[in-house]
Order: structure tokens, then sequence, then C-alpha cells
């Protein structure tokens, strides 16, 4: 979900596996992430919290994020990686390093 300030969202019970996000709040408030299984992915679960001068307000606000199951969240993607996700951007991985 993207630039929704009262989004009221519920996602739960899913999974994802093999994408650069599994699950990705982008400017998003009042969603609830529950009992999902993200793995395989760039990244599991990702809450993004930034604003643009000239874009609606936004903002991650009031948000609940409980009983999901990540693990091994560290596909490479992006730039320059034949064995990841392709061109989608610049380089992500769920991994700190690499």
């Amino acid at each position: 979900m993207s630039f929704c300030p009262e989004a009221n969202a519920l996602v739960a019970e899913n999974e994802t596996s093999a994408n650069a996000f599994g699950i990705f709040v982008d400017n998003s408030s009042k969603a609830r992430m529950l009992r999902n299984t993200c793995h395989g992915n760039s990244a599991g679960l990702l809450l993004l919290n930034q604003t643009y001068e000239g874009e609606l307000p936004g903002g991650v606000n009031d948000c609940l994020v409980a009983e999901n199951e990540l693990r091994g969240n560290g596909l490479l993607s992006g730039e320059g990686n034949p064995n990841g996700l392709g061109e989608a951007g610049p380089p992500i991985s769920g991994w700190a390093s690499r």
C-alpha cells in the first residue's frame, strides 16, 4: 500500500517469496501486518517513512507488526545482479551486509 494516511488495512496470513519486497507499506498509516510468512525475498517486510516536497502528506504512523515469520530474506536484486531479480532499481537485499 502506498500513500494512504488512513489505510486501516489488514495484511494477514499471507506467504511471500522471491520478491523484491515481501510486504511493502509506503507512507501509509493505521495498517496491521499480522501472522505473515516472508521468506526468500530481498526485504521481507518494509515500512518506508519518507516524504518529498510536492507530494501528498505521508509517513508511517500507528501501524502494528506482530506475529510475522521473517526468514532468509537475502535475495539480491537491482543493478548488476544476474543471479537476482534483475535490473529493478538500486541494489537491495535483506542482509545488513554482503
